[in-house]
């Protein structure tokens, strides 16, 4: 869980993230041939001050090896004041490449990925803000 900054509202809020693998569990060890998800949610304390549209954009940064960008299709979710508002991002099978066994990854790349979701808003006038939070996901054998 992750505090959400609001800037220049003094506001509480908080952005949870979990990775979920294609059976629904938490998990470490995802199957890069299957989909898996980021589910979550946004909760806001602020009065009713803060309204608009926030997006949820999942990233992976493969260690030793190039792969370094969003994946998945980012959650879009309404804010509409206070509350707690559930969100999803859900990752294709073969975003990411599938290595095989038994063997191991090809050279200079590995099956490891740090992930991170990153929580941006824009306020209901579609302008963007300084409303924002992050959770690192942790690392993931994805392969």
């Amino acid at each position: 869980m992750a505090v959400i900054q609001f800037f220049p509202l003094s506001a509480a809020g908080t952005f949870d993230a979990t990775v979920l693998d294609n059976n629904g569990a938490p998990g470490t060890v995802l199957e890069a041939a299957l989909q898996f998800s980021v589910t979550g949610q946004i909760t806001i304390n602020a009065g009713q001050a803060i309204t608009g549209r926030a997006t949820v954009t999942v990233y992976a940064d493969q260690l030793g090896g190039p792969i370094d960008r969003a994946i998945g299709t980012p959650a879009t979710v309404n804010i509409n004041g206070d509350g707690t508002v559930p969100w999803t991002v859900t990752v294709a099978g073969t975003t990411l490449p599938d290595v095989p066994p038994p063997g191991p990854p090809p050279a200079g790349q590995s099956s490891l990925y740090r992930l991170a979701a990153v929580l941006t808003m824009v306020n209901s006038a579609g302008r963007g803000t300084e409303t924002t939070s992050f959770v690192d996901l942790g690392l993931f054998r994805i392969s």
